[in-house]
Order: C-alpha cells, then sequence, then structure tokens
C-alpha cells in the first residue's frame, strides 16, 4: 500500500446556486472496508466526482482536500478544484461509476476493451506495457473470472451482469490502485449477482490489500462487507461508526431511518397484499415466446392475473422480465402465444387495445424529458385524454391534484424540471402521471432500484395504497425478493425466458420446486 490513510477533507460542492456539499471529511484507511449510506440526493455519488472534475456537472465549484498519509507518516495534501486531476489520484483511486453495467463499449470484445485501457496505462507511465498479457490475466483470475483467450473473445452482450460488473472491476484493478471506490455497483443485479459481486470486492480487500469504499442503498450488502460506515444527509455527514453500532443503535434522523427502513423491509408481518379472489381473471397469458435471431427471450410463458391482484415477477438479470412486459403492453409482439384481456385475445392488434395495461419505467429520469417541466409533461397526458377520450380537461386536472395530495406529493414541484428533483420524488410523479391514464392494470418495472431504501418502502407502501383505493391490478417486477413479499400475493420466478415456479407468495418461497428458484431465495436472504 502506497498510504496509511485516504482523508477527504472539508469538502464543499456547489452548483450554480445550490449547495450539495458541505465540509464533508471522512478517512479510509489501508485495507479497511468502509460503507457510506444515506437517502437519494444526499451527496454520496457527488462525493465520488469531486475528485474527477470532468464527472462534475459544469458549473460546479469544488473546494476541499484529499490527503494521502503514508506510512513515514508524511502527508500528501491534493487541492480539489482545479481543472486537470491531479496524476497522483488516477495512480492510487480507482472508481466504479453507477451506472458502470453500461460503461462497456457493445461493439469490442472484452480482450479489446481490456487491452485498450492498459495501453493508456502505458502511456501515462503507469504500466509497462510488457506486463500487458499477464495483467490481464492476473486481474480477471483475482475477480474469479475467466482469463481464457474464448472469454476475453466474447462481447459484454454474451456475459451476465454480474459478470460485466466483476469485468468492470478487473479493469479499475489494472492500474493496481489503493482505494477501490463503488458507487451503487449492485443496484441494477439481481439476489445472486450481487452476493458475487460482494464475494468479489471481499476478495480484492484481503488477497489484494485493496481498500474499498461501498456507496450502497442496500444495508444488507454494507453489513456483509463494511467494517465502519459514514451516514450522509443533505450534503454532510451526519454519523459515522463501526458497523454494529450504525445498525444496531443509529444516533442520527438519517441513519434511525434508514435502518428503520431495513428492519421493517426483512420482517414479515407487512400487511396481506391484495386478496385477488376474483375467480375469472383480467389477464391470462397463454405460451408467449418471444425470439431473436440467435436467441430465445421467451419461451412459453403462461400465467393469469386477477382483479386487484398483485403479482410479482421475479428473477435474475436476463431472464426476460423486462421483455416479458414490454409485450404485456403492447411495445413488443410476441413471436407466438396470444394475450388474453377480459375475455378477448389482443395479441397482434393495434396498441389501443393495450391502453388499460400500463407501464411505470425503471428509471425515471429517462421517463421525462429533462428540458420540460413536470407541469407541461402532466398537461400532455390531460389533452390527450380529452382528445382520445372525451374527459374533460378540468376534471383531470381535479383527478391529478387527487393524486398529488394521496402521494403526499407538494404541488411546487410541478414547475420544476425532472433534473432539479430527487430520484424517489420523480419516480412518485412517474407513477401518478400513469395514473392519469386510469389504467386497469399497472405493470411497475423495478421502480424502486434506483433509489435508496426509505424512499423505496414509501413508494411500495404508496403503490399499494393507491391500489387499495384505484382497484387496478400489479405486476411488481423486481430483483428484490424482500420488496416482492411485501407487497405481492402471488409470485412467478423465471430463468432463462421460462417460468420456474407461479403460485401464492409464502408458498413459492417456503417450498420452491426448481433449484434456480432455492438459489434466488437462497441469495436474497429470505
Amino acid at each position: 500500500m502506497s498510504f496509511e490513510k485516504f482523508i477527504y477533507h472539508k469538502v464543499s460542492l456547489g452548483v450554480g446556486s445550490q449547495t450539495i456539499l458541505h465540509n464533508v471529511s471522512l478517512e479510509i484507511a489501508a485495507r479497511e472496508t468502509v460503507g457510506l449510506i444515506g437517502s437519494s440526493g444526499s451527496g454520496k455519488s457527488m462525493l465520488v466526482k469531486s475528485i474527477y472534475p470532468f464527472l462534475l456537472p459544469k458549473g460546479s465549484n469544488v473546494s476541499g482536500q484529499i490527503k494521502l498519509k503514508h506510512k513515514s507518516q508524511e502527508t500528501e495534501c491534493l487541492t480539489l478544484g482545479t481543472k486537470r486531476v491531479n496524476p497522483v489520484l488516477l495512480q492510487e483511486v480507482a472508481i466504479i461509476l453507477q451506472d458502470s453495467l453500461n460503461a462497456l463499449n457493445p461493439n469490442f470484445t472484452i480482450g479489446q476493451q481490456m487491452q485498450q485501457y492498459y495501453r493508456q496505462l502505458v502511456r501515462m507511465g503507469q504500466r509497462p506495457i510488457t506486463e500487458m498479457k499477464t495483467s490481464i490475466q492476473a486481474v480477471l483470475q483475482a475477480v474469479r473470472l475467466d482469463s481464457s483467450e474464448a472469454f476475453l473473445a466474447k462481447y459484454p452482450y454474451q456475459l451476465s451482469g454480474g459478470m460485466k460488473q466483476r469485468v468492470n472491476i478487473a479493469l479499475a484493478l489494472l492500474a493496481r490502485p489503493s482505494l477501490l471506490i463503488a458507487d451503487e455497483s449492485t443496484t441494477a443485479l439481481d439476489a445472486i449477482n450481487k452476493q458475487e459481486v460482494i464475494k468479489t470486492l471481499q476478495v480484492v480487500n484481503q488477497n489484494l490489500g485493496v481498500a474499498v469504499l461501498f456507496i450502497s442503498h442496500d444495508l444488507s450488502l454494507v453489513a456483509q462487507l463494511c467494517e465502519r460506515i459514514y451516514v450522509m444527509d443533505q450534503g454532510q455527514v451526519v454519523e459515522t461508526g463501526p458497523r454494529t453500532a450504525i445498525l444496531e443503535s443509529p444516533q442520527s434522523t438519517m441513519g434511525q431511518k434508514l435502518v428503520q427502513a431495513y428492519q421493517a423491509l426483512q420482517s414479515h408481518g407487512a400487511e396481506e397484499a391484495s386478496a385477488g379472489q376474483e375467480k375469472v381473471p383480467i389477464l391470462v397469458a397463454e405460451g408467449l415466446c418471444y425470439h431473436l435471431p440467435d436467441k430465445h427471450i421467451l419461451k412459453e410463458v403462461s400465467f393469469e392475473l386477477y382483479a386487484r391482484d398483485a403479482l410479482g415477477v421475479v428473477g435474475s438479470s436476463g431472464s426476460g422480465k423486462t421483455t416479458l412486459a414490454s409485450v404485456l403492453t403492447g411495445i413488443r409482439q410476441s413471436t407466438a402465444g396470444r394475450i388474453i384481456y377480459e375475455g378477448k385475445a389482443i395479441h397482434g392488434k393495434s396498441l389501443a387495445m393495450f391502453r388499460d395495461i400500463q407501464i411505470i419505467p425503471q428509471n425515471p429520469y429517462n421517463a421525462f424529458d429533462p428540458f420540460v417541466r413536470i407541469r407541461d409533461h402532466m398537461a400532455e397526458i390531460i389533452r390527450m385524454l380529452s382528445l382520445q377520450k372525451g374527459i374533460p380537461e378540468a376534471t383531470s386536472w381535479a383527478y391529478l391534484a387527487q393524486l398529488m395530495a394521496t402521494s403526499q406529493v407538494e404541488e411546487a414541484l410541478l414547475d420544476r424540471m425532472p433534473k432539479q428533483l430527487s430520484g424517489g420524488q420523480l419516480q412518485r410523479l412517474s407513477m401518478i402521471r400513469i395514473l392519469l391514464l386510469r389504467p386497469k392494470i399497472l405493470i411497475a418495472d423495478e421502480i424502486t432500484s434506483s433509489v435508496d431504501l426509505s424512499a423505496a418502502i414509501g413508494i411500495v407502501d404508496l403503490l399499494r395504497k393507491l391500489q387499495e383505493e384505484l382497484s387496478f391490478s400489479l405486476i411488481f417486477i423486481s430483483h428484490d425478493m424482500a420488496m416482492v413479499r411485501q407487497v405481492c400475493n402471488r409470485l412467478l420466478i423465471l430463468a432463462e425466458g421460462e417460468v420456474q415456479e407461479c403460485g401464492q407468495t409464502q408458498e413459492v418461497l417456503n417450498h420452491p420446486q426448481k433449484a434456480v428458484s432455492q438459489a434466488l431465495i437462497v441469495a436474497a436472504g429470505i
């Protein structure tokens, strides 16, 4: 290790008139694993990006220092806020950013991308060209991946989400950093792949001696990996301490809020989800298939959805969950099979046949035009309802006010741009916008994956409340088995496009029939 302590010292960050970080200080010792938790918008990711000016929004104003305390007791101070990255930081710190699953170029093989990055390190004088092949093989082995030529010849689309994330970790390790910062590196992964990434970070820490700063919404993963935890709220560190102290007896308001949300999710005593007792299904999927030229995405998927039902759809990354949602909403046409809605087959018909089936997309920031106010997004839906269904605009505006009051969303947020809202706020508004259409079936596709646990619990509680009041049927797609258990009375498990289990949630969780289902449930800690 080239340092004994890595210190963020009084780091502040402002963008325009908005203060993002205020005098944030934290320390990471050599070989230590440290967790950083906080609500969405608390400044966790911006603290990471403060090291690299090119990652910050335009108009950012950064101040503070990075201090590297060496074994000789000499302290090296690096001032933040300059336009160029200090070369010492490039050598000492590697970052896996939040959207790193999309960091790999789909047009190049894994081997080509690793060689390209290694050559950049050579040009910077950090690594010798003669060690390129052995270095690439060594880091792949370190993250428990195949280092053969066959693996290096693969393209990103041929790897699971967990494998792609481990490739990103391997790329970061090529620079031989002293500190690895993992910013929400498990967010888009299923339970099995999350565990793979955590095991990989543990191996990197224990075998290579690399310190880890692990930023996450998932307190169960933080508890597995980290020795100490920092809690952030509104751009400040509000609490720090050993893992056990923070998770068992948090002192700050934010720490208590996050831990309470985590404990609520782990409990078995959630209110019973919608009973779905209707005998006649509102929707039937019969043998749905979706094929690409070189791959079968969905294979004979069949299930029934009843009025006021809450059906959870769970599976590993690439199992076909989102493809199923797009087929059910008419966005994609199934290759075979049919969809029966209210007794009528709608497969192959126009999109107008699917108007009663709506979807809340995974990423709310991709669901809104970033240059249009929220109020104008709502107005567009209201005008469409007036033209297509003859619903008076005044009626729809009144219904919007009712939905916002039920959702406890302030009217003032309508006059903001999407980028001015937190992930939790924008996801609530995304839900409200879809509910303006008065769907009979609502598909929620990973709607809690990009927000912190307390915000996720709030969104799910709101969803259940709205379902009870508006009587729609729900298909809840998620990687999070614990969240599904709280929301859904029935559960469907997908693997490689095939239905593995389908039945009452608790029955499936207690008595899974297939090995892949058992693996998912065990990995989720259910």
